[in-house]
């Protein structure tokens, strides 16, 4: 099935937000370029996964929003949809998150980020740190990104994910398999895989950006 995200990506822009191309690259804080959101529109054209995450972002949508409508579902209303601000941690603050009842106490005097659903009040962002999950090429997420962390998604091959060593120390990976044995593998080739073993799944990324305020 064709799918046309160009068009659905065209009419949250002029129908829903009434903005000009160069307007959305503006508020899109030059991210994505005018040229290159006027190719986004265009039917058949292939559509960087990053810069799809940072259009739904920015519409108060999900990615799972613009496929579906794009199939031939009923069109999205971001009025609908009601995002919500969540609390961005430290890394060493992971642990104490997982305990519902330390949750409050953590959200008090904490920078903030707007999360567009699903997000639920269970997530937190993080500032990514190192450049563990750089990559030449595809994904990458450089030092200075944010991600937005759902604890309560199941994790899945491929996912990246949020895990705590059984030493207590946060880390950021992508989740991979080989026979029945799963690893933490960084995107950076610099660096080595490790057994995923004893450590513990804290959450999966949803989101990330350069700005999710």
């Amino acid at each position: 099935m064709e799918l046309n995200i160009g068009g659905v990506l065209r009419r949250l822009r002029i129908d829903e937000r009434h903005l000009t191309l160069a307007e959305l690259s503006y508020e899109l804080d030059n991210a994505i370029g005018a040229a290159a959101l006027q190719r986004m529109e265009t039917r058949n054209t292939t559509i960087d996964i990053g810069n799809l995450q940072i259009l739904a972002s920015f519409y108060r949508v999900t990615v799972t929003d613009l496929i579906r409508e794009a199939e031939g579902g009923e069109p999205v209303d971001p009025a609908l949809l009601q995002a919500q601000r969540v609390p961005v941690l430290q890394w060493d603050e992971i642990g104490p998150w997982q305990a519902p009842e330390n949750r409050s106490a953590l959200r008090q005097n904490r920078a903030t980020v707007l999360a567009p659903p699903p997000a639920t009040e269970s997530c937190y962002a993080l500032t990514v740190s190192g450049d563990s999950m750089q990559s030449e090429r595809g994904t990458s997420f450089p030092e200075g990104y944010t991600i937005l962390v759902d604890p309560l998604r199941a994790p899945m091959e491929g996912d990246f994910i949020v895990a705590l060593t059984p030493e207590g120390r946060s880390t950021f990976k992508q989740l991979v398999s080989d026979g029945l044995d799963q690893y933490l593998r960084p995107l950076n080739r610099s660096y080595s895989q490790t057994p995923l073993a004893e450590a513990k799944i804290c959450g999966v990324v949803i989101e990330s950006r350069w700005n999710l305020h």
